[in-house]
């Protein structure tokens, strides 16, 4: 009996052995089949994604967030050449795409008591741009020195002679505000030359120019005289009871829209705005019969 019970501890000793090298056996292979099943699945993920996303080179340009809907109009620094007759220049915008003749010299009233550049009458010109606004003037302007009374009137204490800029010219056409240090005298024929997507958007450009709301531009009609078109009736809601005038119907003005080019023209002349040329004429209808799109 005793044999016996040695017997069967003996046996269960080998069984042991025998389960925990199984059981290991078990373990290595469940591993192994595990660590293959995750590398393919990396792999298939690898594949799908390589798979969706387009390859990338070192030299493609970087995107920008510029809209393909918005065009772009390359820089180009204006250009001057000789006009179509003798003592004119033609300037020409490509970015904006216009070209316009205008005189070298105009005739210039004396504003100041002795002037410099006023000996004869004959000033030379100058060509100014501010953003859609465009200006021929005189080269020099004047600028008033003024004194201020307790009743907020002024008188002119003194005047210089200035070169003319965009300030200047929008001075001068501005009233002047009280105790004001300067007033400015700057003889200018201004125009207005614009990229607009119709018809409807120069309406509401002559609104913004004249500032004043009301205005309405109706009955667009093609031109005889050129590839454009004009304004039957340019109008206001304004009174001069109020104060108030229709700024384009006090001007003699100009007004074209090129379809073409979606392309706006607006010349103001006559009363106040007009280039004279040395021999007395006048010179508006010449640079207006130059203006040309490119």
């Amino acid at each position: 009996m005793g044999k016996l019970e040695n017997n069967q501890k003996g046996f269960s000793a080998i069984e042991i052995v025998l389960v925990v090298v199984i059981l290991a056996l078990i373990g290595v292979v469940g591993w192994l089949v595990y660590k293959n099943r995750h590398q393919s699945t990396n792999t298939v993920n690898s594949a799908k994604t390589s798979t969706n996303t387009p390859a990338v080179s070192s030299n493609a340009p970087a995107k920008t967030s510029t809209p393909t809907s918005m065009p772009t109009h390359a820089t180009t620094t204006p250009t001057f050449t000789s006009g179509p007759q003798s003592g004119w220049e033609t300037y020409t915008n490509a970015a904006v795409g216009f070209s316009i003749s205008y005189p070298n010299f105009i005739r210039a009233d004396s504003a100041c008591a002795t002037p410099s550049t006023l000996s004869s009458g004959t000033v030379p010109s100058t060509f100014i741009q501010n953003g859609v606004n465009f200006y021929i003037a005189a080269k020099n302007s004047f600028r008033f020195t003024l004194t201020w009374s307790a009743n907020n009137t002024y008188t002119s204490s003194s005047c210089a002679e200035i070169p003319t800029t965009a300030a200047t010219i929008q001075a001068y056409n501005a009233s002047v505000s009280n105790n004001a240090q300067y007033s400015y005298f700057a003889d200018n024929l201004p125009f207005v030359v614009e990229k607009v997507a119709s018809t409807n958007d120069i309406q509401t450009e002559l609104q913004s120019y004249w500032k004043d709301n009301t205005i309405t531009v109706s009955g667009w009609k093609n031109s005889t005289s050129g590839n454009y078109e004009v304004p039957t009736a340019i109008n206001c809601s304004q009174t001069e009871e109020n104060n108030q005038s229709c700024g384009p119907q006090n001007s003699n003005y100009d007004l074209r829209y090129y379809p073409t080019q979606n392309l706006m023209f607006y010349f103001i002349y006559g009363q106040s705005a007009h280039l004279i040329l040395p021999n007395g004429s006048v010179a508006d209808s010449q640079i207006i019969k130059s203006f040309t799109v490119l």
